[in-house]
C-alpha cells in the first residue's frame, strides 16, 4: 500500500499521491493505473512490523488490522499484534511468548518470528511441516542444511543466422554462476507454514550401512521410524492447536530418498496414536509427499494418510535396480504419482524444485476414530 508523487528507483518504488494501485506485479513487469481515491489511513512498514510514515485523515476510523492482517492490541500502550495463539512485538521482531511446539525442533530459537526472513515469510498460523532427509554426508542428517543448497545459472546464445530454422543444436550454454536455493523453505512459504521439524531417515547416514539399525533396507528404515514416531507421538499431536476440542492445524510429512520409508513408520505411530486417543486427534490431517523415494517398489502408504509421489526418470539411484533392488513403481495406496520424463533431472532434492508449486494437502481428517474423506 502506498502513501501521497510516484518515485521510481531501480532498487524500489515508492507512491506520494492520493491514487490507488490498480495493479501491481514484480517489479519488471510492473503496471500502475491510477484512479480517485479517497486515502484515510496508510501504514508504510519494516520488514519485521514497525511502522513509518503513518497517516490518518482526520476524522477517520481507525484501520485496527494492520500489519499481516494482525490486530493492533494498543491498550497500555503495549503495541501487540493479536496472532491468536501468541502476541508479536514488532520493536524487537520477536514472539513474547515461547512457542508451542519449540520441543519439536531444536534449529531455531522458540521466539523467532518467521525464522528471521520476514521479506519472505510470515508466520499465520504454525501448521507443522516435518521434513525427513536421504543420505547425507554424515552432518546434515536432520536439519535443515540438508534441503539447502546451489545450482548453476546459464546464458543462453542462439546462432541469430539459423533463427527460425528449429535447429536447436546451435544454441550454446554458458554457465555464468551459481544461485543458492532452500527447498524446506520454499515448501514452507507455499503453504504458508513455518514451524519446521527435522528428522533424519538415513539414521545417521553412511555409518549406518553396516551398523544396527541398518539403513540400506526399506523395512529396517520403517522400524527405526515407527519407534521414534511411538516416542513422539503424543507430544506431537497434543500440541496442535485446537478449536472446541478439535485440531485446526495440519501436518504435512516431505521426504526425500531413504526418507520415505522411515518417514512412514513414523506415520504408522501417529495414526495408531490417533486411534488409541480418538479424543485427542479429531480433525487431526496428516499428508506425505516423497520425492524421488528409494526403494519405493518396497514400500505402501499408511492407510488414511494420502501420499503423493514425485520422480525424475534420470534418477539411477532410484530406479533401474542399480542400488539396494530400488526400482520405479506406483507405491501402492498411493493417492497421486508424477513423473517427470527429463532425463536432466535425476535424485537431488534440488532437482525437484519445480514440483513445489503442485503440491496439495490431502482431503483426509480424523473423526470419530477413523480418516474420513471430507471433500
Amino acid at each position: 500500500m502506498g502513501c501521497p508523487k510516484l518515485t521510481y528507483h531501480p532498487e524500489f518504488l515508492s507512491l506520494w499521491k492520493d491514487t490507488a494501485i490498480e495493479k501491481s506485479d514484480h517489479c519488471n513487469f510492473l503496471s500502475l493505473g491510477e484512479k480517485n481515491a479517497e486515502l484515510k489511513n496508510c501504514d508504510n512498514y519494516y520488514p519485521f512490523g514497525l511502522t513509518f510514515n503513518s497517516y490518518s485523515r482526520e476524522n477517520s476510523v481507525n484501520q485496527d488490522y494492520k500489519y499481516n492482517g494482525k490486530e493492533l492490541q494498543d491498550e497500555l500502550g503495549l503495541d501487540w499484534f493479536d496472532y491468536g495463539a501468541r502476541m508479536y512485538q514488532a520493536e524487537i521482531g520477536r514472539w513474547n511468548h515461547i512457542d508451542p511446539k519449540a520441543e519439536l525442533y531444536f534449529n531455531w530459537s522458540p521466539y523467532t518470528y518467521a525464522l528471521n526472513t520476514p521479506l519472505n515469510a510470515i508466520d499465520p498460523n504454525g501448521h507443522l511441516v516435518i521434513f525427513v532427509n536421504g543420505m547425507h554426508d554424515g552432518k546434515q542428517g536432520g536439519t535443515r542444511g540438508y534441503w539447502q543448497g546451489s545450482v548453476p545459472v546459464y546464458k543462453y546464445t542462439v546462432d541469430q543466422t539459423i533463427r527460425g530454422t528449429g535447429d536447436w543444436q546451435r544454441i550454446t550454454r554458458e554457465q555464468v554462476g551459481t544461485r543458492t536455493v532452500d527447498f524446506a523453505g520454499s515448501v514452507m512459504n507455499h503453504f504458508g507454514d513455518q514451524n519446521a521439524m527435522y528428522l533424519d531417515g538415513a539414521l545417521g547416514g553412511p555409518g549406518a550401512l553396516t551398523s544396527l539399525p541398518n539403513n540400506y533396507t526399506a523395512p529396517g528404515r520403517r522400524q527405526q521410524g515407527y519407534e521414534d514416531g511411538k516416542a513422539s507421538a503424543a507430544q506431537i499431536i497434543e500440541s496442535l492447536e485446537r478449536s472446541n476440542g478439535v485440531i485446526t492445524e495440519s501436518i504435512k510429512v516431505v521426504t526425500h530418498s531413504m526418507g520415505s520409508a522411515y518417514a512412514k513408520g513414523y506415520i504408522k505411530a501417529l495414526v495408531e496414536y490417533a486411534k488409541k486417543h480418538p479424543e485427542k486427534a479429531q480433525g487431526l490431517r496428516i499428508t506425505e509427499f516423497d520425492f524421488g523415494a528409494f526403494q519405493q517398489n518396497k514400500q505402501s502408504a499408511v492407510e488414511g494418510v494420502p501420499l503423493k509421489q514425485y520422480d525424475n526418470r534420470g534418477d539411477v539411484v532410484v530406479g533401474y535396480g542399480l542400488f539396494g533392488e530400488s526400482e520405479f513403481a506406483k507405491q501402492e495406496g498411493a493417492e497421486e504419482r508424477v513423473m517427470d520424463n527429463s532425463v536432466a533431472k535425476g535424485h537431488s532434492i534440488m532437482d525437484f524444485m519445480d514440483k513445489i508449486k503442485q503440491l496439495e494437502e490431502g482431503t483426509y481428517e480424523f473423526k470419530d476414530g477413523k480418516f474420513v474423506k471430507i471433500k
